[in-house]
């Protein structure tokens, strides 16, 4: 939480802040995310925050994908590369 809120206050006045968190399915950035966006509103600042998990294809599109090409196993979950609405 320090290095990113020195980040954010290292930022000149008026200028958002981007930082990204990358790590394996499961290992829980949206938890991370979810306690760094409560600790910036805590000390006062505003925080937005995107996963991509917000920009999956529709459960319908998956399965269309998947069905597109059957020989691929990774595209029959959500998650793996491919799986997500690219143009959103």
């Amino acid at each position: 939480y320090f290095w990113c809120l020195g980040r954010a206050r290292q930022a000149p006045t008026g200028r958002a802040v981007g930082i990204g968190i990358s790590a394996p399915q499961g290992c829980g950035k949206t938890t991370l995310v979810d306690t760094l966006v409560g600790r910036f509103a805590a000390d006062g600042l505003v925080c937005a925050a995107a996963s991509f998990d917000d920009f999956y294809l529709t459960h319908e599109a998956q399965r269309e994908l998947a069905a597109a090409h059957p020989t691929n196993r990774l595209l029959e979950l959500r998650g793996n590369a491919g799986s997500h609405d690219v143009a959103l």
